[in-house]
């Protein structure tokens, strides 16, 4: 077991790292990769990287209050629903009604790896290909259909 400090040490550590392997990515315009994450240009619906003890996810989540809004943006995606599940590597699941630890219900896609954990080192360089090649995919179907997922009522 870590201490407080050392665990929160590792997951910086663990960031940072993934940080810099990936600003080895380079667009096809020949750029630095950036991941979108909040920069979605939608209001509360981001891309996220999640690891901890058990498991790695790569997610989009739709935070919307407005549970209107928030079935809308739902309903967009999952008119896409066939294209990312053939574009991701991993298997997504699609979860209308996903409960965050802190209670929060939000709309969440997202894939998983299992049997990884954040404080294995060994583990890490499968967690960051887990991350990049389901990610990539994600993020490049978003930026196609952006204006489409957008325009709600």
């Amino acid at each position: 077991m870590f201490s407080k400090e050392e665990s929160r040490l590792m997951k910086m550590e663990f960031w940072v790292t993934f940080g810099k392997r990936t600003a080895l990515i380079s667009t096809e315009d020949g750029k630095k990769k950036k991941w979108i994450q909040f920069r979605t240009g939608i209001k509360d619906l981001s891309f996220k990287f999640e690891s901890d003890r058990k498991y790695a996810r790569v997610c989009i989540d739709i935070e919307q209050k407005d549970l209107v809004k928030r079935m809308q943006y739902w309903e967009k995606l999952e008119s896409l629903k066939t294209m990312l599940n053939n574009s991701v590597p991993a298997e997504l699941i699609w979860d209308e009604e996903f409960v965050l630890d802190n209670g929060k219900e939000i709309s969440r896609i997202y894939c998983q790896l299992n049997g990884v954990s954040i404080f294995n080192q060994n583990k890490w360089a499968d967690i960051y290909d887990f991350f990049v090649a389901n990610m990539t995919p994600m993020e490049d179907i978003f930026n196609e259909y952006k204006d489409f997922i957008k325009d709600i009522d």
